[in-house]
């Protein structure tokens, strides 16, 4: 998904770089931890110091520009943040956050330990 999104435009190449040299560095980190750090990516390279996850949660559209405005296709909509963020809640990132020291945590997201689908 990272991929599609930064060959979209969605997101810069840096963002996708980040994310992948995540990925080959801590190959068991939580999928979902790696796309919050390439969000939070996107966010500064916007001018934003970092990613409000309960803004972002709440409204994925408005807090991310994702996708830039005119570029939400039939073939983008699976792909939307919105759906994608869809089952994350406040509630569950911060019970992560407390869960987990070393870094970001969003739990709860369906099917999240089963695979590494921000990456498919």
């Amino acid at each position: 998904m990272i991929a599609r999104w930064a060959a979209r435009g969605w997101l810069r190449a840096l963002d996708a770089a980040f994310a992948g040299f995540l990925w080959r560095e801590v190959p068991e980190a939580d999928p979902w931890r790696i796309l919050a750090a390439a969000l939070a990516s996107h966010q500064l390279g916007r001018g934003h110091v970092c990613l409000d996850l309960a803004a972002t949660l709440a409204d994925p559209a408005f807090a991310l520009s994702l996708p830039p405005e005119g570029d939400a296709g039939e073939e983008a909509a699976a792909d939307l943040p919105g759906r994608v963020l869809a089952d994350l809640g406040a509630g569950s990132v911060a019970a992560g956050f407390e869960a987990a020291p070393e870094g970001i945590a969003v739990e709860g997201f369906a099917g999240a330990q089963a695979e590494r689908a921000p990456f498919q």
